[in-house]
């Protein structure tokens, strides 16, 4: 079975773009991408800091905004090079990656190589 994301960049080989914008006709591979770009139409993006009221086109912004902004907190160093912005240790794992060079996905229409499966679209 194939991951969600695999699919995804798989149909951007294939031209694949299923999901279609009603207000200007534009065509995505994915709902997601859609629903952020209707964000364009409408001229506000959907969350907002309820502390500064600036706004995030996605919910992950917002958090993160937050989490930097607000607390300062940076938890989890990397033991490879020192560097300690790392908010969440899902992403000090993934720049952990980027120390061992080791690419494990690979992408079976064009061949390329990732660090993540996420990163193949």
């Amino acid at each position: 079975m194939l991951c969600g994301m695999l699919i995804q960049h798989q149909k951007s080989h294939t031209g694949e773009r299923p999901d279609q914008c009603m207000e200007c006709g534009r065509t995505f591979t994915e709902k997601a991408s859609l629903h952020q770009h209707q964000n364009i139409h409408t001229g506000q993006p959907p969350y907002q800091c309820t502390e500064c009221m600036k706004s995030f086109t996605h919910r992950a912004g917002l958090y993160y905004h937050h989490q930097k902004g607000y607390t300062g907190e940076r938890p989890y160093p990397s033991t490879e090079c020192g560097k300690s912005c790392f908010t969440e240790s899902s992403h000090l794992m993934q720049h952990h990656k980027s120390h061992t060079g080791v690419h494990p996905y690979q992408c079976t229409e064009c061949g390329r190589n990732f660090t993540e499966r996420s990163s193949m679209h």
